[in-house]
Order: structure tokens, then sequence, then C-alpha cells
């Protein structure tokens, strides 16, 4: 008898002891197993997944694995359902929408390797036809900014994190002005990474007698692959492909000290008569455009516009484009026309070392008006600067300069090889310039 009441005993105190323990376990925080083996909420993307009907608890059947919290078919649905913190896996496919991101997550595209695909690309819903535009913004280029622009990924929050996804804005349009096209904005606080991602095709091209016009020539609607407006936080770009941008390739306008390293970016073929500039940070508080590879626009490899704190220019490769063939009279040049490296008007120094630039109207530019910063300029390798068709058109800054900087800014240019320039460096009065090497260069040195 003592033996039942002993076992009954034990049996209340193992089932409350269980009780304590699913009570304890209610108030931990919820944590899902990651389908990519790591911690925190996943949710699956699939265009082409199996989805069971509403009601029917079969496990939706996508290029992922389970465990994942959810899936969908498309993206904007899952941000939405995503808590912050989530991983959004998006699967192999097209996904034709227009993407807002208003929460912390990290959104990747992943591989199929039993269906051999790998390529998850955001695209215009129709080519862009019927689509209204979702962004806008006072930032001023061509006399307008952003009064009318289509962003096809919309980032409103911060520690977003974006990787292995295409942006691809191929388009119908025919006319202009069209609506400006931008692969990636960060706006309102935002903030976060953008990785091994491919942005391409953020231009409008008008057809005109079979030479390419684009809408930046004829209005101020444009292409940009990446834009951080004033009211975004830091950024880092890295490891990225951008091309076939008719504007900026990477535009940022940001208040905090952004990354750009280790990308591959392309403006529209200079035959195609459109200037552009890859890169350009402006009003930003530092930075850094480290191991860059920047080609083909006509306007400026990289640009440094207004910076409060120390910028780093280091270590990339630039081949500047030109203007071929336009009309008489169409502007030209951007900030520099056909420049390298443009720094100007910046209140801390800029430093550019180890940079190999090859190409454009001149290598190197530094405009330090009174009151601002010059530049640090060293152990760059500049070549081939004027070597322009005689049919290119040019209309502002020097012309085939190695290094130009203004005369007593405190600029220290030195230990630079300049090679097949009509001029190696000019404005060397009141700065320091020394030990530099000069092939192929008609005058050495101008005041």
């Amino acid at each position: 008898m003592r033996t039942t009441n002993g076992g009954h005993a034990r049996q209340q105190i193992y089932a409350a002891s269980r009780a304590l323990v699913a009570a304890a376990l209610l108030l931990l925080p919820v944590t899902y197993a990651r389908a990519d083996g790591g911690e925190g909420p996943t949710i699956v993307v699939d265009a082409h997944g199996t989805f069971p009907p509403p009601g029917i608890s079969e496990q939706p059947v996508t290029c992922v694995l389970p465990p994942f919290l959810a899936a969908y078919s498309s993206i904007q649905p899952a941000i939405h359902a995503a808590p912050a913190g989530a991983t959004i896996l998006i699967c192999p496919g097209t996904y034709p929408e227009l993407v807002t991101i208003n929460k912390s997550v990290t959104m990747r595209g992943v591989n199929n390797p039993a269906a051999n695909t790998g390529a998850a690309v955001i695209t215009l819903p129709n080519g862009g036809q019927g689509v209204a535009a979702n962004y806008a913004d006072g930032i001023n280029f061509g006399g307008s900014g952003f009064a009318s622009a289509i962003a096809q990924i919309l980032v409103k929050a911060a520690k977003v994190s974006i990787s292995n996804l295409g942006v691809d804005a191929s388009n119908t349009f025919t006319t202009c002005p069209a609506p400006s096209l931008i692969g990636i904005v960060f706006s309102g606080g935002a903030s976060g990474t953008v990785s091994r991602i491919a942005v391409r095709n953020q231009n409008v091209r008008v057809p005109n007698g079979g030479v390419g016009y684009y809408c930046n020539l004829v209005s101020s609607h444009a292409g940009v692959g990446i834009f951080a407006d004033s009211s975004a936080n830091s950024i880092s770009v890295l490891d990225s492909r951008i091309h076939g941008f008719d504007l900026f390739g990477i535009w940022l306008t940001l208040p905090g000290s952004p990354v750009v390293n280790e990308n591959v970016i392309t403006g529209i073929d200079i035959s195609q008569g459109t200037p552009c500039d890859n890169i350009v940070l402006q009003n930003t508080a530092g930075g850094q455009v480290n191991h860059n590879i920047v080609t083909s626009c006509s306007g400026n490899g990289i640009v440094v516009l207004n910076a409060s704190q120390p910028v780093s220019v280091s270590a990339n490769t630039i081949s500047p484009g030109y203007i071929e063939g336009l009309p008489p009279g169409t502007p030209a040049g951007g900030f520099g026309g056909a420049t390298g490296i443009f720094a100007g008007s910046n209140s801390a120094p800029v430093t550019i070392s180890y940079n190999t630039i090859s190409g454009g109207f001149s290598g190197i530019q530094v405009s330090a008006p009174p009151g601002s910063a010059g530049a640090t300029i060293q152990n760059n390798e500049v070549s081939c600067v004027g070597s322009m068709p005689t049919n290119a058109v040019f209309t502002v800054g020097p012309v085939r300069v190695g290094i130009a900087v203004t005369p007593s800014s405190a600029s220290t240019v030195t230990n630079n090889t300049i090679n097949d320039a009509a001029f190696g460096i000019a404005g060397v009065s009141g700065n320091n310039v020394s030990a530099n090497n000069f092939l192929n260069v008609t005058t050495l040195t101008q005041p």
C-alpha cells in the first residue's frame, strides 16, 4: 500500500515538475533553427515553390530544406511576415516587384543545386510600364532631383543586410521624361550592408536615329545603381557588380562614414554618349573607397565632395571614359570631365594612394577653395591621360594633366608615377610636391 501511495506521489511530483518546466519554457525567448544552420527565424521565398492550399498542414516544397518559419512565392509578403532579426532566403527565380524593407532583416539569395540554378533576380513589374514611382528626394541633379523615381529595393530600417541578389531594371520606356530608376535606395534612418549583389540596367534609353541617347542627357531623370539620401545612416557596399547605369553607379549623400570596397562598377558603354560617375561620396562624415575597379564613365571614376571627416581612396583601378559623337553644345563631364579621381570642397583631408588610373582627360584633380582642406596624393600610377578622339566633347576641367591640385592648398603630392601626359603635375606652388616619377610627359610641372 505504501508502495502504491509512494508511486502515486512520485507521479504527481513528476507531473508537477513537467508543468513547471513547460511554464518556464513559455517564458523563454522563442528561437528557430535556421535553414542555413544559424539561430533566428528563417523565412523562405521561392518563385517556383510548391505551396499547399490553405488549411492543409503539409510543408511547402522549396529550394530550402526545413525547418523554416514560413514560405512565400514573392518577397514583399515575406518581409511583412518576418519578425525583426529574421533571415529571408530567396530561391533562384525572377521576382517582378518593388520591395520595401522597413525592419531589420537579412535578405539573401541562395542556390538550388538540385535544379542547377543560382540567380534570384528582382526586376521591374511589367517592364516598368504603369509602375508608380515610390521614392522622391530633394537631392539636386539636372535641376530637379528625384522628383519621380522607382526604387526597386527601398530600405527604411537600420541593420539591414542584402546579399547574393540580382537587381535588374531592364525596361520598356521609350520617351523622356521617364521615372528615374534606382536599384537600391537607403532612406529614413536606414543603415546596413550590401554585398555580393549584381545591380544592372538602371537607365532609360531613347532611340534616336540609331544613336544611343539617355534621359539624363535631356531631362533630370536618370539611372542610379545604389543611392543613400541625407536621411540614411552609414552603409557598406562590398564585393558587388554594378553596371548599365546612366548617371551614378553608387551615390552616397548620407551623414555617416560609408565603406565602398572591392566592387566592379561599369557605366554605360562610352560609345553611347552618356555622362556618368562611377562612385560619388557627397556630404559624408568620412569614409573609404578601396580596391574597386571602375570603368567607362565619361564623368569621373571616383568623386569625394564636401566630406566633413577624412576619406581614404586607395588601391582602386580606374579607366575613365569619354563622350563621343554628341551634338554640339551637349553638356559633358560631370564634376571634372573624364577624370579618374576628383576631390572637392572637403573640410577634412582626402588621402588618395596606390591607385592605378589609365585614360580620361586627367588622372587626379583636387579642388580646394579657401577654407577647405587639401589632399595627400601618394604612390599612384597615372597614364595615358588626354588620349581622346578628336570628336570627343569636353567642357570643364584641365586637359591632359596627370595630377592637378589647387595651389597653396596644403596638399602633398609624392612618389607618384605619371606616364604619357601633356602636363605632369599642376598646382605645385604652395604645396609639398616631391619624389614623383615622370615618363613621356611634355611639361613636368606647372605652378
